[in-house]
């Protein structure tokens, strides 16, 4: 009796593995039906000239990020105990996108590497070889891994991208928006990304080419602001990026700055005036610089966005004189902005930030406002 139940469980292995070698036997695993076939693009790496960052992205691809991208059976071939002598004799594929994937057994007691420590490992040493061009491909693999967004490493990663001055790869990741989970619909993302943008320009003094680069990567934001995929598309919801004074106010400020600067002091192509008119329609109570106040802990956010409100329509005023839209009330926004952000300033220079912290570089644009 004990003898036949083992020939039956022989048999049923035999069936199992005999079934897989079916659905395996062609070139590619899910080449058998078109439904089948994932259109899903695996995200790759450039190599790099460091041998370990090089490994540590290899790493995070083939142990976590193409697990990711197969399907509810692929996954199970490759994880399955039962199936790796049979991945060995008998090659399986799989078809992600315009990639062939050879399918191996994984171990998952022994075989995957812990995610987050990798993927700081892998930020470290992006930083350290200024590989920032593998972040796009980087925040693909993340988010198809994990796609609740983790967003205390999304800011991690912008505010490197920041510091490394280095806002063309925050651009090209927003674009991909559907795979890098990246979105501006998300307030802390938005934030970061408005204070990349202002920093991007008022390095070196507001320098020409630099400025001039920013109101171009400007004119690049506000139109991923117009999807669907950064905002409410067509029709504006009251809560859409398009409406906010931070953004508003920031797209007002680069072109004031670049008006005062460098063309005399006037509103040569009439941005200046367009963002004035704009923002003085969507400027409410909910804005006003008295609810404005540093956090105990974490980035002045607030400080931030609200300098810009300041600084562009100051600048706006003296640009546009008589032709200034609700000139009375936008000279008092001022009057109470600056008031309130100078006794901020002093409050956060009190607290002696560290060098390339939010609240320094907050500092620093404080005083390269121009006035």
């Amino acid at each position: 009796m004990t003898d036949l139940c083992r020939t039956c469980a022989v048999r049923t292995q035999r069936s199992a593995v005999n079934a897989l070698r079916r659905s395996t036997q062609t070139r590619s695993f899910t080449a058998s039906s078109s439904a089948q076939r994932n259109t899903a693009t695996l995200p790759t790496f450039a190599e790099t000239s460091s041998p370990e960052l090089d490994h540590v992205l290899l790493q995070l691809r083939t142990k976590h990020f193409i697990p990711a991208y197969l399907n509810k059976r692929q996954r199970h071939l490759i994880f399955g105990d039962k199936f790796a002598q049979e991945l060995q004799n008998n090659p399986a594929y799989a078809t992600l996108g315009e990639e062939e994937i050879q399918l191996v057994h994984i171990d998952r007691r022994s075989d995957i590497p812990a995610r987050k420590p990798l993927i700081l490992k892998a930020l470290s040493l992006i930083e350290e070889n200024g590989e920032w061009r593998q972040l796009p491909s980087l925040l693909e693999g993340l988010h198809k891994a994990r796609p609740q967004p983790d967003l205390a490493l999304q800011e991690k990663i912008l505010r490197k991208l920041q510091l490394a001055d280095q806002f063309g790869v925050i651009l090209r990741s927003l674009r991909r928006s559907a795979a890098t989970g990246l979105t501006l619909k998300n307030d802390a993302v938005l934030n970061q990304v408005l204070n990349a943008l202002r920093e991007t320009a008022s390095l070196d003094n507001w320098d020409k080419e630099r400025l001039q680069k920013a109101l171009k990567q400007a004119d690049d934001l506000a139109e991923l602001l117009e999807s669907a995929d950064h905002g409410s598309g067509r029709t504006l919801s009251p809560n859409d990026p398009r409406t906010r004074p931070a953004v508003i106010g920031l797209f007002l400020e680069l072109h004031a700055v670049y008006a005062q600067q460098y063309q005399n002091g006037q509103d040569v192509n009439g941005k200046v005036k367009a963002y004035a008119t704009r923002f003085m329609a969507t400027f409410n109570t909910s804005n006003q610089p008295a609810e404005t106040d540093l956090p105990t802990v974490g980035p002045p956010i607030e400080f931030l966005s609200k300098m810009s409100i300041y600084h562009g329509l100051s600048l706006a005023i003296k640009i546009l004189g008589t032709e200034m839209p609700d000139a009375a009330r936008a000279n008092t926004i001022v009057r109470q902005y600056e008031q309130r952000l100078s006794a901020l300033a002093a409050a956060l220079e009190k607290r002696d930030p560290a060098p390339n912290s939010f609240a320094a570089s907050a500092l620093k644009a404080w005083e390269g406002c121009v006035r």
